[in-house]
């Protein structure tokens, strides 16, 4: 057998044990002598431990968790999952009993097995799997979670991450930004589609470069985009809102495809009980705030943004 990439690479297996009376030493002498294994540790080594030897140590993909009796699954799988968010997980447990077995699957391991049934060929066979599995269900998360034309996070992406985000960050750090292009129809009718894509994909791409890497960044409908970014709780808008009002003018000021972008800000609740849909709601209607006094004033120039933020500026929902 070979390992899924190839015959030159070894899969990176760490085996973590959890009090399982000797059998995460006996995992390790099965995978001692075979090519496509590299037995690596789980967690990268402290500072006490030198640069060269953080700098040469490289993730596993696989975690071998190897339980004992008493240990409770659900921590081993936390504690996993903490350490190597990216790594597939195979459990083996000291008996086999169906409960324990879909337990382990229901909190995302690829594979749970005894530690009766396994020798060196059938070890390797639950890697092997394991890994192909881990890497066929990653990409169809990423596909269910992306926007095709943009490669943004999609509605469903952004929803759930920023639910994530919402759990543990504090209220006030958080804002919600919510960019609408306007009469993108327009656009379309009179350029084509193929415009209108242009259109989007560059905005996308002043959103993804004008916000960090931990800022969550979608296009969550055919001409909206969101972001859930953070903010020290005493930092005034217009201290960071700098990184997209720039790049905005540029777009609507240009001479090829001038493109009008409205912005609309809101923030949680005093008591951060919202929900990821109810801060897009919130920031939508600030936004069409805005769009509807551009209208009303007649005010074409330039991206319609609105609020007391200078010449570039957004509505701000409280």
């Amino acid at each position: 057998m070979i390992a899924p990439n190839g015959p030159s690479h070894r899969l990176r297996v760490a085996i973590v044990d959890h009090g399982s009376d000797g059998v995460a030493n006996e995992l390790r002498v099965l995978l001692r002598d075979v090519r496509a294994v590299e037995l690596v540790p789980a967690l990268a080594p402290d500072e006490t431990s030198g640069e060269t030897a953080r700098a040469a140590w490289t993730a596993p993909e696989i975690i071998v968790l190897a339980l004992g009796a008493a240990v409770e699954l659900g921590m081993a799988m936390m504690s996993a999952r903490r350490a190597v968010p990216e790594a597939a997980t195979v459990v083996v447990v000291p008996w086999f009993e169906e409960a324990l077995f879909l337990s382990a699957i229901r909190m995302g391991a690829e594979d749970c097995v005894t530690a009766a049934q396994l020798d060196t060929p059938g070890l390797l066979r639950v890697l092997l799997v394991a890994a192909e599995r881990h890497r066929l269900t990653s990409s169809l998360r990423a596909a269910a979670f992306t926007d095709e034309l943009t490669g943004l996070y999609n509605r469903r992406g952004y929803v759930t991450r920023a639910g994530t985000l919402l759990k543990v960050a504090e209220p006030k750090t958080i804002w919600q930004i919510f960019f609408d292009v306007d009469e993108l129809k327009i656009i379309n009718d009179t350029f084509g589609h193929w415009a209108g894509d242009r259109a989007l994909m560059e905005l996308a791409s002043v959103l993804r470069q004008a916000f960090r890497s931990t800022d969550i960044v979608a296009r969550v409908g055919g001409d909206e985009f969101a972001v859930l970014a953070t903010a020290p709780a005493d930092a005034a808008p217009e201290s960071w809102t700098a990184r997209w009002r720039e790049p905005l003018v540029a777009l609507a000021t240009r001479k090829d495809l001038p493109l009008s972008v409205s912005v609309g800000l809101a923030q949680p609740d005093e008591n951060g009980q919202m929900t990821p849909e109810d801060l897009l709601t919130r920031a939508d209607m600030t936004m069409y705030t805005a769009k509807r006094l551009r209208k009303k004033l007649g005010d074409s120039r330039g991206p319609r943004i609105s609020g007391p933020f200078g010449p570039i500026r957004a509505g701000i929902s409280p």
